[in-house]
């Protein structure tokens, strides 16, 4: 961070994305605590990267958790939002692309007894069947 960045009390640190826009008395009394630690290591603000950009309603948090305390303890980090080898992919997300396509295909009016896909340990077709009757409303919501 740069110091006109550090001196700026209207806009958050990269840390606090998940926070809100505005810092606020909290999260300015961390910084200055930050601050004083100044000039973090290259390793140290990885980590405080790492842990600024936790979401514990994602997918992934589990994981992420995992991926925090494995940093702190080896003292660095080569994890992160989009450190993940390209084409490379959680077993969950590729459930929801599968997801993805099941509804795409409801939508364009596919029966679902057409639709061979397992999400999860469910059938496509039984999700699928829980939307009832195909309507203009409900394509609308599912798009």
């Amino acid at each position: 961070m740069t110091e006109a960045e550090a001196a700026d009390n209207t806009t958050a640190r990269a840390w606090w994305l998940n926070c809100g826009v505005a810092p606020d008395e909290e999260m300015r009394a961390i910084d200055a605590l930050e601050d004083e630690l100044a000039p973090l290591p290259e390793a140290s603000v990885r980590i405080r990267n790492l842990i600024g950009t936790l979401e514990m309603c994602h997918h992934l948090a589990e994981r992420w958790v995992h991926n925090v305390i494995e940093a702190i303890g080896a003292g660095d980090t080569t994890k992160g939002l989009g450190t993940r080898p390209t084409g490379r992919s959680h077993p969950v997300e590729d459930d929801w692309r599968a997801v993805c396509t099941a509804l795409s295909k409801w939508c364009q009016g596919k029966p679902a007894i057409s639709i061979d896909l397992v999400l999860g340990n469910e059938d496509a077709r039984h999700m699928l069947d829980s939307l009832g009757p195909h309507s203009l409303l409900k394509e609308w919501q599912v798009q």
